[in-house]
């Protein structure tokens, strides 16, 4: 007579009770201790027969179950006889036995719904309702009645088991492969050197791995079909509204458009010419083209000071630590791991940059003084930026455009001339010794260069676009090493302040020596 085997511990026999009711309502034989006790051997005789005889087998799944040693030989059992499961969680997890098996959750503590019933009904023919006719549902009847003799199963063949593991795993078929670790265990025979536990690990890795490529896979038609809709949406609205629905895709997939929607579709800023957007001190000063001794190179425009924290701020409070198109992709993600770097070693601290290291330091953030901790990827980043809100082409020097800016064409040793003068520059060089950065007018006509740059020796060591072991200069690359060009108040050695003086770091530095000026080329 075909039954439903419920299997549970005894931490949870007043859900199990109610539930092998419910099931009896609802017109099942249902084969259930009640008696709330250790089984003895003679009762294991009947749960083996009850387990052999019936049509499904239904366990409640809880932590105090899922430890339970009868739970488990039950559940193991059962898998052996290759019996349907129907596994319900009331609480805690799924078991990793069950992970490619159907549960029902009953968390809330009801009754399963139809859909499990619906499924029973498949393997177990309902009665009458409320009516049942199985003779094993309880200890009492059982003890009553003759106990059916449970046949002996063969011998369990482990050899076979483990031949067979490697058949379902090259096929790839995780739930059989499961099934079969089950069997191995209950059997009780040495498989040794078979690890069922290791070879469990193997394939919830594998079922891990494929669910993730579901996923991403599924995550990628999900993108590409959302971003056939704003083609059709560009092809027949405004940019404005083509601008909006670019903003929502974005939500869930950030910085997506390889057609450049947003090229026509971006809101046009009302553009303001960089002398006026930054606060003073700003001025442009025009580098001529030529053909001299020193300089083989087109005309450009070079900012007279560093960069100051008056005008890093305008960055800062655009939001530039988080707009993604201001970015290299390499300045994007050392922005995102919190690159530092301390003398010679890089470190990430996982903490994202959200504005210059020094930025909140009132040691170095007068408005006046030049900005200080911010590393190579954040001044592209700036000057990206600002060529975006001006309309201009804006960009740090190269090695050459820094050196023929601070030199000019009489290959002079420093900026004001050949002789070494402490007083002309911020350093601290004996007997000047400087503690800190000065304000980017400080030395206004004392250290000039030929054409009148300021501070382009001492106070901050000035980043530059060049690769200085390539000698390109690739805003995209991949360099380890940026020019420096300048020196910086905390030289002590006058030698590094001559114009020729060449040296390199890496892009991350974000140190309170460092800082930039700008280039423009239209």
């Amino acid at each position: 007579m075909s039954h439903i085997f419920v299997s549970y511990s005894k931490q949870n026999k007043d859900y199990a009770y109610g539930l092998a009711d419910f099931l009896q309502t609802n017109g099942f034989n249902v084969w259930i201790d009640r008696t709330g006790i250790e089984y003895g051997v003679d009762w294991w005789d009947a749960i083996v027969a009850g387990l052999r005889d019936c049509g499904a087998f239904l366990v409640i799944m809880t932590p105090e179950s899922k430890a339970s040693e009868w739970v488990k030989k039950e559940t193991f059992l059962a898998l052996q006889w290759r019996k349907p499961m129907f596994p319900l969680l009331l609480n805690g997890d799924n078991w990793e036995l069950f992970v490619l098996t159907q549960f029902a959750s009953v968390e809330d503590g009801g009754m399963p719904d139809g859909d499990l019933l619906k499924r029973l009904g498949e393997h177990v023919t309902p009665r009458g309702k409320g009516e049942n006719k199985s003779r094993l549902t309880t200890r009492v009847q059982a003890e009553s009645a003759p106990l059916p003799q449970p046949s002996s199963p063969s011998r369990f063949d482990v050899d076979a088991a483990i031949d067979a593991f490697g058949t379902a795993f090259r096929a790839r078929n995780w739930s059989e492969a499961l099934n079969i670790l089950g069997r191995i265990r209950a059997s009780g025979e040495d498989p040794t050197p078979f690890d069922p536990d290791a070879q469990e690990l193997r394939v919830q890795s594998e079922i891990e791995t494929e669910n993730r490529f579901r996923e991403e896979q599924a995550w990628l038609a999900e993108r590409d079909k959302q971003y056939k809709r704003l083609r059709v949406i560009e092809s027949y609205a405004d940019p404005e509204t083509v601008w909006a629905a670019l903003q929502t895709f974005w939500k869930t997939f950030p910085d997506y458009d390889p057609d450049e929607i947003a090229v026509d579709a971006r809101p046009r800023q009302i553009l303001t010419p960089s002398a006026k957007l930054l606060p003073a001190p700003f001025a442009w000063i025009d580098i001529p083209g030529t053909i001299g001794k020193n300089w083989t190179g087109k005309p450009y425009k070079i900012g007279k000071y560093p960069v100051t924290n008056a005008q890093f701020k305008l960055f800062v409070d655009a939001g530039g630590y988080g707009e993604r198109r201001w970015w290299t992709e390499a300045g994007w993600d050392a922005r995102a791991r919190g690159w530092v770097l301390n003398d010679t070693n890089l470190k990430e601290t996982g903490k994202p940059w959200g504005e210059p290291r020094y930025w909140r330091d009132g040691k170095w953030n007068e408005a006046e003084q030049p900005v200080v901790g911010v590393s190579w990827y954040e001044a592209v980043a700036y000057c990206l930026w600002l060529s975006e809100v001006t309309g201009e082409t804006i960009m740090l020097l190269t090695e050459e455009q820094w050196w023929y800016a601070a030199q000019g064409d009489d290959s002079r040793a420093y900026p004001w001339g050949n002789d070494w003068d402490c007083q002309r520059c911020n350093n601290s060089v004996e007997p000047c010794e400087s503690e800190v950065t000065t304000p980017v007018r400080e030395y206004e006509g004392k250290g000039n260069s030929p054409f009148n740059v300021i501070d382009m020796a001492g106070n901050v060591w000035e980043w530059c676009l060049t690769d200085t072991d390539a000698g390109t200069n690739d805003v995209n690359s991949l360099a380890e090493t940026r020019f420096l060009g300048g020196g910086s108040w905390i030289i002590d050695y006058s030698g590094i302040f001559r114009c020729d003086f060449r040296i390199g770091s890496n892009p991350c530095g974000r140190n309170f020596h460092r800082g930039f000026r700008l280039a423009r080329l239209s």
